[in-house]
């Protein structure tokens, strides 16, 4: 797994966080993929860092 740099993962559907720095919220499915290198269909993560990690 590696940790984006610069951004907590926050899940809204349970009591999770990962990292520190800009805040991006999804759904915790959703995060442990970004965790783990992939990148999202558009409007599955939500903050400033959301670009970073959706697909084009």
């Amino acid at each position: 797994m590696s940790q984006p740099t610069g951004v907590e993962l926050r899940a809204d559907d349970l009591d999770w966080s990962l990292g520190s720095g800009t805040p991006l919220t999804g759904a915790a499915q959703d995060l442990l993929l970004v965790a783990y290198g992939r990148k999202l269909p558009p409007g599955h993560l939500h903050g400033k860092a959301r670009d970073r990690y959706v697909a084009a």
